[in-house]
Parts: C-alpha cells; structure tokens; sequence
C-alpha cells in the first residue's frame, strides 16, 4: 500500500496519517467493545487551525485496509480546470438555449458544448 500524501487540499500544507488501535483489538476484543474504541485512521492536516480531516474506522476489516480507505478518499481531487470548463460550458449552453439564437454558429455552438458536455459526464 502506497502511503504517500498529498498535501491538504486547503491550505497545501503536509498531510500526516495517525493509526488508532490495531489489528489484535480487532481480533480478540467483542463487536460492543470495538465500536467504543474506534479502531481505524486519520488523516489530517498539519496546519495549526486546519480541521480539514478524513476518518476512516473498522469493527470487522484490518488496521491496513482503513488506511488504504483514508489514504484513497484523502488524495481524490476534483480537477479544478475540467471543473471550471464543465461549469462555463453549462453556462454557455443554457444561455443559448434562452436567447433563441438561430443563427448558423449559434446552433453549432450549441450542439458542440451539449457534445463536450457528455463527454465529461455532466449531460
């Protein structure tokens, strides 16, 4: 498992990963218990003030597999260009649907951002 982090999405500073509990309070203690002792992982920033955190806990599943669920949800990011072109293509596309442009580049305008639109995903 790859346990390298980005930095915080926020603020871009470190990112740092804190086991809680571990694999034998797992295996030899009651479900009633686990669920009081919140095995599993976090993952915060380093950044006094930051609260920007990702907690990831078990009753049945390995110390490791939470950390592989942290560090997964942790390092997903939206790209923010594909976002904003997504975003601006929307726009487009609703203003020439209520301006009632019929003009030949209108239409092609149109029917291109509907096009790129489904092709991100977003249509």
């Amino acid at each position: 498992m790859a346990n390298e982090l980005k930095p915080c999405p926020f603020c871009g500073s470190e990112a740092q990963l804190k086991t809680i509990g571990n694999d034998f309070i797992l295996a030899t203690h009651s479900l009633t218990v686990r669920s009081k002792l919140k095995c599993g992982t976090e993952i915060g920033c380093s950044r006094f003030g930051c609260t920007v955190k990702i907690k990831v806990y078990t009753l049945r599943m390995s110390i490791a597999w939470t950390q592989e669920q942290a560090v997964a949800a942790w390092n997903t990011r939206t790209d923010p260009t594909r976002q904003a072109l997504v975003e601006a293509l929307k726009a487009n596309n609703l203003q020439m649907l209520q301006s009632n442009n019929d003009s030949e580049y209108a239409q092609e305008a149109n029917q291109l951002a509907i096009a790129a639109l489904k092709l991100a995903g977003e249509q």
